[in-house]
């Protein structure tokens, strides 16, 4: 009898013993699942102000660039019909090596000729600089980014779409910006031609996280492989929905 009553104080001991064990292993996992979420999101913020401080820091120069040419007094002079347009060639020529990732300036009027365009050789040793010929200047007013820039008001940034050369491998994008006389009427716009696959590889790299860059419209840009980026225009929506992402994780990021 006392064998029995022993023997049965043991069993609820060790099972005691062992939903108490359970207990604590269990808020254990939880507290610590709840701190690396905690420490992950703490890491994603700084990471995103991070990025976004970069992006930010882009901007803001081509800004400087777009206003020192609309506000130089040569530029001026030469849309206000005060000079020839030789020395706003020299002007862009001097502004487009400020900027590496710059390899055109151009200045375009409302009827979307090109007036100034200057290149820059970024394939060259010495990144050569020229000035197009008047001859070989064209009418850009059927493209996508016209029709875009010629609705700009004064004082905003004009962004184009993405664009991805088949020839030269470059992704690029058009930053723009309107020009007005002396008598404030919209004379044409101030473009500029960039790179952006170093923007891309700085903006996707990180350790820790799976970065995506999402379009307005919901389009994604992802990695094809590490030395090569392309664009997609899938859905970023259908991707989640046909990825591992569950359906709670996917309504938390599209809003």
């Amino acid at each position: 009898m006392k064998s029995s009553y022993k023997a049965n104080f043991l069993f609820f001991y060790f099972l005691s013993v062992l939903i108490l064990v359970s207990a604590i292993y269990i808020y254990d996992s939880i507290t610590n699942k709840s701190n690396i979420d905690s420490i992950s999101n703490k890491n994603f913020d700084i990471v995103f102000l991070e990025k976004k401080r970069y992006l930010t820091n882009i901007i803001n120069s081509n800004k400087v660039t777009l206003n020192t040419l609309s506000n130089n007094q040569t530029f001026q002079d030469y849309i206000n019909n005060k000079e020839s347009v030789k020395n706003s060639e020299n002007l862009f020529s001097a502004l487009i090596n400020t900027d590496s990732s710059i390899f055109q300036l151009s200045y375009i009027d409302l009827k979307g000729n090109e007036r100034i365009k200057i290149k820059k050789d970024l394939s060259s040793k010495n990144k050569s600089i020229s000035a197009t010929p008047k001859n070989q200047l064209e009418n850009k007013a059927n493209t996508d980014y016209f029709k875009t820039f010629i609705n700009l008001n004064n004082g905003k940034l004009g962004i184009s779409n993405i664009n991805k050369s088949s020839k030269s491998k470059m992704t690029t994008i058009i930053v723009a910006k309107t020009v007005y006389d002396k008598n404030d009427n919209k004379k044409g716009f101030i473009m500029m031609n960039i790179v952006i696959d170093e923007v891309f590889n700085y903006l996707m790299k990180n350790e820790f996280f799976n970065i995506y860059l999402v379009s307005s419209k919901g389009d994604i840009i992802l990695p094809k492989s590490e030395k090569n980026k392309e664009i997609y225009s899938i859905n970023f929506k259908e991707y989640l929905l046909n990825s591992h992402f569950k359906k709670a994780d996917i309504n938390s990021i599209l809003n």
